[in-house]
C-alpha cells in the first residue's frame, strides 16, 4: 500500500511540474520580427498596431509589410485597431490574433478577413526560414484539399488552413512553369497558367471560393528580396 501512496505521489508531482513548465512557456514574453501580409481589407482597417501603440502596422493587399519588432506573451500575436487600444482601465478586443510557432524568431504573418466574428482578422504565420526566395506559399481557403501540379510534376497535396510552401532550386535563374490546380472531385483542372519564378521573388498565394462566381479563384502577394548594397562582401 505505502509503495502505491509513493508512486501515486510521484506521478501527481511530475504532472503538477509538467503543467507549471506549460504555463511558464504560455505567459513567457519574446520579442519577435514580423512581416504582416493582408489578403483583403475588412472593416475598414488600414493599419493595426501593437498594444501599447507604439509600433504600427500598415496593410496591403500587394506586399509583405518591412520587418516589425514586436513583444509577444506566449504564442499569441495580438494586435488592435489603433483607435480601440487596451489601457488598464479598459481593455479592448484585438483586431487580430495569430498563434505562432514556439520555435523561430522571424514570421510572415497572413491576414484574411474575417466578416463573421467580432475579430477583424483570422490570422496565420509563415517561418520566414521555411520560405526561400524564389519558391511559392499556397494558403487554402477552401475548405477542401486542393491538387498541384508544376509542369505536369504532382505536389505535395494542399490541404485547408495552412500554409504549404514549395520551394524551387533555381540556381540564380528565371524559371517558366506551366502551375494547375484542381480539387478531388473535379474532373480537370479549375486553374491553369504559366508562372515565372525569379530567384529573387517569393510569392503568397491564396486559394478561395469567388464569393459572387462560386468558383474557386486566386489572389498573390509579392515579395521582392531586398538589393545588397554595393561593396557588401
Amino acid at each position: 500500500m505505502n509503495n502505491r501512496i509513493l508512486i501515486t505521489l510521484a506521478f501527481l508531482l511530475s504532472f503538477i511540474g509538467s503543467i507549471t513548465t506549460l504555463l511558464a512557456q504560455d505567459n513567457a514574453s519574446r520579442e519577435v520580427i514580423v512581416r504582416v501580409a493582408c489578403i483583403g481589407f475588412s472593416k475598414d482597417l488600414h493599419e493595426l498596431s501593437s498594444a501599447d501603440g507604439k509600433v504600427v502596422v500598415p496593410l496591403s493587399i500587394r506586399y509583405p509589410s518591412k520587418p516589425l519588432k514586436l513583444r509577444v506573451i506566449g504564442k499569441k500575436l495580438r494586435l488592435y485597431d489603433p483607435a480601440n487600444l487596451p489601457t488598464e482601465d479598459k481593455p479592448a478586443q484585438p483586431a487580430a490574433t495569430v498563434e505562432l510557432p514556439s520555435t523561430g524568431k522571424k514570421f510572415i504573418v497572413l491576414l484574411l478577413p474575417n466578416k463573421k466574428n467580432k475579430i477583424a482578422y483570422d490570422g496565420v504565420a509563415i517561418v520566414q526560414s521555411d520560405f526561400h526566395y524564389g519558391g511559392i506559399c499556397i494558403y487554402n481557403a477552401t475548405h477542401v484539399p486542393i491538387m498541384m501540379t508544376v509542369d505536369k510534376k504532382k505536389q505535395p497535396v494542399i490541404q485547408p488552413a495552412q500554409p504549404s510552401i514549395v520551394n524551387f532550386n533555381l540556381n540564380g535563374k528565371n524559371r517558366v512553369a506551366e502551375v494547375q490546380f484542381w480539387a478531388p472531385k473535379m474532373k480537370k483542372f479549375f486553374y491553369s497558367a504559366k508562372w515565372n519564378f525569379r530567384p529573387d521573388i517569393r510569392e503568397i498565394h491564396m486559394l478561395y471560393i469567388h464569393p459572387r462566381t462560386k468558383r474557386p479563384a486566386i489572389k498573390t502577394l509579392v515579395d521582392v528580396k531586398p538589393a545588397v548594397p554595393a561593396g557588401t562582401p
